[in-house]
Formats: structure tokens, sequence, C-alpha cells
């Protein structure tokens, strides 16, 4: 389930796509559900039934018109980004050294750019941050083959001197290679993703090692504990407080009490009470309530989904919830609507969303009671996106090539779709809702030389500017891939998108930065390979390929740039 990204965001998001030159285009869009599509710009197929994507698999848009008929397939939606953590924090920015022999993260001030080189004890390959009050900004490193994570207080500890950062160590598996940070900062989860690399070190009992660090109110009092969980880690869920954190693997759920513990423990797997079969603990999807209190679960076979609420002590039983719907659902999430926690889950080959009132469920005798059904016909409804006001949700679908958006109200169940011109590979949400940016996938091959500018805009790589309220559209094509963006605001409350460009050809590789109010493009050469984006501070950064380390800052309110390179030289600013 996609997240809307805040106008501070730490986060950015990551697209797969490959490079080509390419200019800025435009589009008008038309009320209701009108399409903004010219006449002769869109063909008709690819748009119903049999509709199929650029990989071939059929979407579930076929189905429509067929409520309660099964599909012989389950084709997942494929939004091809990952939500990646940055490690920033108010003040700083920690990148490590991209030199393969290097054993340093860079602490940077946003301020003044000011460059302070840490060791870290090994090669640096992961790094996580946090503000934390009491402690100030500290940044956690894994680093490439050694049995440690580094902890870095960033603004030192009463044993330092002023502004001299303190760097401790904690043990973890030599096998981890991978690290989550609770919402708090104040807990962490070294562990092993069977999606990265691994080690030779790790075997398939191994596969079960995690670690869970607690900060201390001083490095003497870091502590770290080794876990056994579930094999084959899929995901990592945390409560909002950061106490609690969910484990969703192979052999099925662990739940932590991050605060509860004082020893190396084996956590054993919750007890859902779910038949095997319709919710077969490796093929699961679990999404978890902000406050720990609820947890959702579907996998793609089961036309239905559980609502299971954990026990409050030890000594009680947890309380499940199953609930049965016309075909497996495709997307579910947990949102607040009307101040009442509710399930949101997509019916793509019915088209319909199911909205699910979590406190119904739980305490009729009929849980069916608290389930209602919006049709929204005009749309294949594979993904959903609420906004920040949860009153509007986006509903689309990553398959197919000429796709329609819609935008559901929430409460009136009212639905506007508006037809796109190309297929879906990412959205997400301006802070305030009221923009939504949508990155396309580029087709195979090239446009015909008659084609329309429609038609041209799907052979090259671009991305969707979309206005909620008016429905507006605005294609735009950029000079390469967009390899991560970052959308945030400056201080007279404007919205910007700024994306980072690689690009085989030095002409067009570097940083675009757009206007969301006027749709004004801006675009800086770099002379390295972009590689990481973020904002801190009223800067936005970004990091480059180089043995020495290089890295631009661009202030969001003037523009002005300022590159850094050598950190472990002079920390030259050029």
């Amino acid at each position: 389930m996609p997240r809307p990204l805040d106008a501070m965001s730490r986060y950015v998001f990551v697209f797969a796509l490959a490079c080509l030159l390419a200019s800025c285009a435009a589009d008008s869009a038309e009320g209701g559900s009108g399409d903004g599509a010219r006449a002769g710009e869109a063909p008709r197929a690819g748009e119903g039934a049999g509709d199929t994507g650029a990989s071939g698999g059929r979407s579930g848009a076929r189905d429509a018109g067929q409520s309660g008929r099964r599909r012989d397939t389950f084709v997942p939606e494929q939004e091809s980004f990952v939500v990646e953590e940055v490690a920033t924090t108010d003040d700083y920015v920690f990148v490590p050294n991209s030199s393969s022999t290097s054993t340093t993260v860079a602490r940077i001030d946003a301020e003044d750019l000011d460059v302070s080189p840490l060791e870290v004890g090994g090669r640096p390959v992961t790094v996580r941050a946090a503000d934390i009050e009491g402690t100030g900004a500290v940044a956690y490193v894994l680093t490439e083959q050694s049995s440690h994570v580094a902890i870095i207080r960033a603004d030192g500890t009463a044993s330092t001197p002023e502004d001299e950062a303190d760097v401790s160590f904690v043990s973890v598996p030599e096998e981890v290679n991978t690290l989550t940070l609770s919402p708090d900062g104040r807990h962490l989860l070294a562990y092993i993703d069977p999606d990265k690399p691994l080690s030779d070190e790790t075997s398939a009992a191994s596969l079960q090692v995690m670690s869970a660090i607690r900060l201390g109110d001083s490095p003497s009092g870091d502590r770290s504990f080794r876990l056994s969980v579930t094999r084959l880690v899929r995901e990592i869920e945390f409560a909002e407080e950061g106490s609690e954190a969910y484990v969703i693997g192979r052999e099925g759920i662990n739940r932590i009490q991050l605060d509860a513990l004082e020893d190396d423990t084996f956590i054993p797997p919750l007890d859902l009470d779910l038949d095997a079969t319709a919710f077969p603990p490796q093929d699961r999807e679990v999404e978890v309530s902000l406050d720990g209190s609820v947890l959702v679960v579907r996998n793609s076979n089961h036309a239905g989904l559980a609502l299971y609420r954990p026990p409050a002590s030890p000594d009680e039983s947890g309380l499940v919830r199953t609930l049965d719907l016309p075909s497996p659902p495709t997307d579910i999430d947990l949102v607040s609507i009307d101040g009442r926690l509710s399930v949101v889950a997509a019916l793509r080959p019915e088209r319909q969303i199911t909205l699910i009132d979590v406190e119904t469920v739980f305490g009729a005798a009929n849980p069916g009671k608290g389930v209602r059904m919006v049709e929204v016909r005009d749309t294949s409804p594979g993904l959903t996106l609420a906004t920040p006001n949860r009153r509007q949700l986006l509903t689309y679908s990553t398959l197919e090539t000429w796709p329609r958006l819609g935008v559901l109200d929430l409460e009136s169940s009212d639905l506007r779709t508006y037809r796109l011109r190309n297929q879906i590979r990412g959205v997400t949400l301006t802070s305030d809702g009221s923009s939504a940016v949508i990155v396309h996938a580029k087709q195979s091959g090239s446009a015909p030389p008659d084609a329309t500018p429609a038609e041209t805009f799907r052979y090259r790589h671009g991305l969707t500017l979309f206005e909620l309220e008016t429905g507006y559209r605005r294609p735009i094509t950029l000079r390469a891939r967009p390899e991560a963006i970052v959308l945030t605001q400056n201080d007279e409350g404007t919205s910007l998108l700024y994306a980072i460009l690689p690009s085989d050809d030095p002409r067009s590789q570097g940083l675009v930065r757009i206007d969301l109010s006027t749709y004004r493009q801006d675009f800086t050469r770099l002379p390295r390979e972009p590689s990481q984006i973020g904002r801190v501070a009223d800067q936005i950064y970004i990091n480059q390929a180089s043995e020495q380390g290089r890295i631009t800052f661009v202030d969001v309110n003037t523009g002005a740039s300022q590159t850094i390179s050598g950190y472990e030289l002079n920390a030259l600013v050029d």
C-alpha cells in the first residue's frame, strides 16, 4: 500500500526505469469522468476486457461485470518502487563514503556544510537516522562483514567535547544485512532480508536470526538482544509509538514487545487461529494499525480477509474475525474514516472497493454489518491510496497500459475517473493531498513516425502531475529516467518535486526541479552519477558516485547550490 509523502519527508521513491532524452508535454483535463485526451490520441484497445500490461499479464479489469466469478490465476499489482529510508535528521545528513575501502560515514551539518568523517569500524552498507527527544540526532550504521552496529550520537554526549560526535558499538550477528528503525528512533531491528545480497556466513538456520537494539540514555545503556523469529522475513511493521514490532515471514507473524525485552529470546509466532489452507503463512500480506491494536491479513488465493486483535496480556487470547468477499483483495490498508478505524480492500475483478468498520466487525454478532461495498466500474482498483485527510481515495492499477485513475469520495461514494496516457509505475501525494504524482512505465519499442503526442509520450520516460480538485493532468517527459523523487515545499508553501536522473549521456544526467503550481522545469547537470536524494533543513541533497565522496546541496527557497567533495581529504566546498 503506497503512502503520501509529507513536506519534510525523509523518504524517497525509487523507480527502476531506463534512459531517454525527452521534453515537456502538456495536457488539459475535462470535468467529471472525462479523460482529457484529444480525439484519436487514445486507442480503445487495452482499456477494457482482456487488457494486457507490459509484462503480458492479464489485468483483473477483464472480469468487470462478472462479480462472483473467480479468476483462474491471481495477478498481483506491480508498483515498481520502494520507499527507502534516507539517513537525515533535522540538522544532519549521514552519508557513507562510496569508496570500497572506506570505513567512515560523513556527518554533514546542513546549516554550514561542515563535514566530519566518523569511523564506524567497517565498510558502511546501511545507515538509518532519527531525531530523538533528550538525545538529539542519532544514526545507526551496519557495516559489511562485521558483527556490530555503530551508533552515532551526532550531537555528542556529556563525555565528549562540544560538537564532537560520540560513536559506540553494539553486537549483532555477522549474517544480518539490513536495518529497520522504529518510529521513535529508540529501537532498531537488524535482520536478514532474503531479497538482498547474503553473506557467506548465512545458512538456512541463520535466516531466523535477528537482533533488537534499544538505545540507552548514554552509550553504556545501549542494549542488543538476539532474537529467533520467522524465517525469510518479508515485512516489518511497527506500532506508531515504536514499542511493538510485527515481523511477517515464512512461518507466520512474530509480535515483539520491544520495551519488555530483557535477554536473548525465542519469539513464538502469533496464534491467529486461521485456516492454514485459506491463509497460508508463506503467502500473507499484513497491515498493522498505528497503535498496534488491529492486524488485517489477506493472501493471494482466498476470497476474503481476516481481522485480528492481539491479546492485551500473555494470559489472554487474541480475537479474530474472518470476512468472505467476492474475490481475493489485491490491496488492503487501515485508515481512519470519520474518526473510525476502517479497512479498505480493493477487489479488482469486481471493480469494487470494500470499506470495513473495524469496531462494528469486532462488536457485532453479524460482522457483515460493518461492511460497505462501493462500485468503481470505471476504474480497475488494483491499488488504493488515501488522501491525508482520509476523505478521498485514489484507485488505480499498474497492469493496464491505458489506465484510468479514480478519485472516490469516501463519504458520498461519488467517483470521478480520468484517463492517463501511459501505464502506472507508482503514485504518491503531496503533503496537503492537493496533487498526485504518477510515474509511468516506458513502453518497449519506439513511437511510429506518424504518432500523436499522446502516443509518443508512451515511449518516453515521464510522469503526470494530477490536481485532485479539478482533475487537471499535466504529462511531463524527462531528460532521463527518474531514479528517485522527493516532494517538498518551500517557505512560501509552494509544492516542489525534485528528481535525480542518472544517464549514460552526460548532457542528461542531473537533477530536475518541477514547480507544481506553475509546472516550470529547471534542470541542473551533474558531472557524477546521482545515487540518492533527500531533504535536510532547507536543503535538497544529492549524493553522487565518487571514490572520495561528493554531495550537492540545493536551497529549496533560492535555488543556490553548493557541492562538497573529498570527505576524507579536505571536505572542499566548490
